[in-house]
């Protein structure tokens, strides 16, 4: 079987049983990275390729299982979206149509 050990650094390894919590985070900060200069580079919208990679992740056997408690999403996920597409969004057409 391939090993990783002479290609990444010990910190990228994942142990044979299981995976630290801090790795995993590390691990995802890199795919979010990687995907926000994919999205630079293919003019594809962030939300699409990131819902892709999590699709494509979530299919990969043997990664770990990432779990959220429901309360920091939406504490934490939930607020920076809403923000950012309400950012995107024009608020002279909803004043229009809320005015009459």
């Amino acid at each position: 079987m391939f090993e990783w050990s002479g290609i990444m650094p010990a910190a990228f390894q994942y142990p044979r049983k299981g995976c630290g919590t801090i790795q995993t985070l590390i691990l995802l900060l890199i795919v979010i990275a990687t995907v926000a200069v994919a999205e630079t580079r293919l003019r594809i919208p962030s939300a699409i390729l990131l819902m892709l990679t999590g699709v494509i992740l979530a299919l990969i056997p043997g990664l770990p299982a990432v779990e959220l408690a429901p309360e920091l999403v939406l504490l934490l996920v939930l607020p920076p979206i809403v923000y950012s597409s309400a950012r995107g969004d024009e608020l002279a057409g909803v004043s229009v149509s809320v005015c009459g």
